[in-house]
């Protein structure tokens, strides 16, 4: 069957695939479009050095003071890894993208009989593709790591945060004015109120473990 270039209501267009020079002209757009994407596959090692700067460490047993330090160092650390999450989603997942077009579009021009052996060669044709895809995917997968991490480090800093204050609370209404028994009775309170929250709404970890669930099938290709 014969293709057309024609143009479609959104200015794209469809290629002509008649040959195997056809599908060499749609590996060049694919090699275009991949030279837009950021960062570029050089610079990855720079984005790795970057994350393990913004994996920020905080303080085991802070003071007050302490804390408002390192939560303004973890949210800052947080804006950029989210400005480096935006570009590395992006660059994994259209160079994922590409190389299902390829490797499915390929199958359609081997002259291999069977199906195992059209796929095997399109693996093999494709490899620096699905290499390139592959180095994506871990950068992607490493700066969400980090995400997560800081997001585990943050909220670690907002519940002693509560906790502080409840201590203060406590130390004030007190007689005796030990503060490190008011601290011990403010953390079994929180600790108390907060096996109570992980039951209070299993809607919501349901949708939880949905999201989850999509994120885990992005990686079945």
């Amino acid at each position: 069957m014969t293709w057309d270039a024609t143009k479609t209501n959104l200015g794209l267009s469809v290629s002509k695939v008649d040959s195997v020079e056809d599908f060499d002209n749609i590996v060049g757009n694919c090699n275009n479009i991949l030279s837009t994407l950021k960062p570029l596959e050089c610079d990855y090692g720079n984005v790795y050095n970057e994350l393990k700067v913004l994996n920020v460490s905080v303080s085991p047993n802070p003071t007050l003071q302490e804390i408002t330090s390192d939560i303004q160092k973890v949210q800052s650390a947080k804006d950029r890894v989210s400005e480096i999450l935006l570009e590395v989603h992006r660059n994994f997942l259209v160079r994922k993208r590409i190389c299902e077009l390829l490797r499915e579009g390929w199958v359609s021009f081997s002259s291999h009989n069977s199906a195992e052996k059209r796929r095997g060669e399109a693996f093999l044709k494709l490899s620096n593709f699905i290499n390139s895809a592959t180095e994506a995917e871990s950068l992607y997968k490493s700066t969400s790591h980090i995400m997560k991490n800081l997001d585990s480090k943050q909220e670690n800093l907002s519940r002693q945060v509560t906790i502080m204050s409840l201590a203060l609370k406590l130390n004030d209404f007190g007689s005796s004015g030990d503060f490190t028994k008011s601290m011990a009775t403010a953390k079994s309170l929180y600790c108390a109120k907060d096996n109570d929250d992980d039951f209070a709404d299993e809607t919501e970890l349901g949708d939880k473990q949905h999201k989850s669930d999509d994120d885990r099938d992005m990686y079945n290709w």
